[in-house]
């Protein structure tokens, strides 16, 4: 039978994003605590990966954007921000 006492702490993680040249280069972990639930690890990482953007940065790079619709997106936000200071 195996001794428990000296586990090592436990770890939840996502590896995602782009792997350039053998790295990756985005990383989410959560360390657990001594005692510490799953069901808390889980709520913990969620909130983790809501605070890091990484949802949004995936919806993001779903599909293919050409340079120049970044551009005009780009630019009408710039005009929608400047059109909004103005008024206020």
């Amino acid at each position: 039978m195996e001794d428990h006492t000296n586990m090592s702490p436990t770890y939840i993680g996502i590896y995602w994003g782009i792997v350039e040249r053998g790295c990756l280069l985005f990383m989410t972990v959560v360390r657990a605590q001594e005692g510490e639930s799953i069901e808390v690890l889980i709520r913990k990482f969620n909130k983790k990966v809501q605070s890091d953007g990484i949802l949004t940065e995936l919806k993001k790079r779903e599909f293919y954007e050409k340079p120049s619709v970044v551009r005009k997106r780009d630019q009408i936000a710039r005009r929608r921000k400047l059109s909004k200071s103005s008024r206020g």
